[in-house]
């Protein structure tokens, strides 16, 4: 879907929406806009640490499905 689709779409559920939707839309696009979000110094040092165990290819990573089958024998081998 297109983003002139989206918007015509998301300008008519504004338009037949109730109060709450209206705020809560509100509330997003309040959120979304604002600049003045700084993350946390410890948020900002565990980044820079993933970022570099990825760039010295030290993370490994898993597809979703076998995530899924790890986690579903974790909870079998758990009873």
């Amino acid at each position: 879907m297109g983003a002139a689709q989206l918007k015509e779409e998301l300008y008519q559920y504004i338009e037949s929406g109730d109060t709450k939707l209206i705020k809560m839309l509100y509330a997003i696009a309040k959120e979304y806009s604002s600049d003045d979000y700084e993350l946390s110094e410890a948020h900002k040092t565990e980044l820079d640490s993933r970022l570099e165990k990825y760039e010295a290819g030290e993370m490994h990573f898993s597809s979703w499905d076998t995530v899924k089958e790890r986690i579903r024998k974790r909870s079998k081998d758990a009873l």
